[in-house]
């Protein structure tokens, strides 16, 4: 047991290290000139995305030379270890780009196995500009740090005890496919925003997650997210004490790429019921 402990340590400690190089790249290219270039309709990607994730893989790599890492800008590198990173380097790149401070590293590393669900193990989301760290481990409790204090105050994370829809506010995320399929996506949403008392749309899942962790939203809602957006988050939140499924309320499954709800477990239910309607 001791070991196992020992190990998953040793992993955040590598994320965390990951995450402050990171971030030391994103803060100085923020509100910088950037060279930008289009993935999709809407999804865009900046030289920053690409320097920030080469040097997460590099830390890495030099601790865990035998470990997988999926990141978004770059091919999976598979490694013999079993285990696998999950690395966005910037979350929220369109925030970026608008010089808007809501985005974040995200790095999390998971016990990976053919034909077994994937155990997420450590996570680290990093919001530079806001000056928040939260991390968390398996077993071990989701907390929050202030980086811009020199790293004191740090904060044990649990999720909001509200119990009452109209009392619970929600952030939602539409996924880049959206103009393709805006009906199939703005109906859950629609449906969420006349039982809640506000809908949030910002911009950073990882980040979206980490305040749903830290007692700040009840709930997040977002279809078809890449497991880089939301491995770090998903432990934030069931170390926090919350719940992350997809939208029937069945366990959501890392690389599925099934709707996401993560909420604070009270509401659960409740959310189900309200966004789980079969798509017609």
């Amino acid at each position: 047991m001791n070991d196992n402990r020992n190990e998953i340590k040793a992993i955040l400690n590598t994320a965390i290290e990951a995450a402050q190089v990171a971030a030391s790249i994103l803060v100085k290219g923020f509100g910088s000139k950037l060279n930008i270039t289009q993935k999709g309709l809407v999804d865009p990607v900046t030289n920053i995305d690409f320097k920030s994730e080469k040097a997460v893989r590099r830390v890495i790599a030099g601790r865990f030379p035998d470990h997988s890492i999926m990141a978004e800008e770059g091919d999976l590198k598979e490694g013999p270890a079993g285990y696998r990173w999950y690395v966005d380097p910037l979350d929220g790149t369109v925030n970026y780009i608008h010089r808007h401070p809501y985005f974040a590293v995200s790095i999390a590393c998971a016990r990976i196995a053919p034909g077994q669900v994937s155990e997420i193990l450590a996570g680290v989301v990093l919001a530079p500009v806001l000056g928040e760290m939260f991390w968390a481990s398996k077993g071990a409790g989701a907390y929050v740090v202030r980086v811009l204090a020199g790293g004191k105050g740090r904060q044990k994370l649990s999720v909001s005890q509200i119990s009452t829809l109209m009392e619970a506010q929600a952030a939602v995320g539409y996924p880049y496919d959206f103009h393709q399929r805006p009906q199939e996506i703005l109906e859950p949403i629609d449906q969420l925003s006349l039982k809640l008392s506000g809908i949030r749309h910002n911009g950073s899942a990882a980040l979206d997650l980490a305040f749903v962790a830290a007692g700040r939203s009840e709930a997040y809602f977002e279809p078809g997210l890449k497991p880089w957006d939301v491995a770090a988050g998903i432990i934030l939140v069931t170390e926090a004490g919350g719940t992350v499924t997809d939208r029937f309320g069945q366990p959501y499954h890392l690389e599925s790429g099934s709707d996401l709800l993560a909420a604070n477990g009270i509401l659960t239910p409740e959310l189900v019921s309200i966004i789980g309607q079969k798509p017609q």
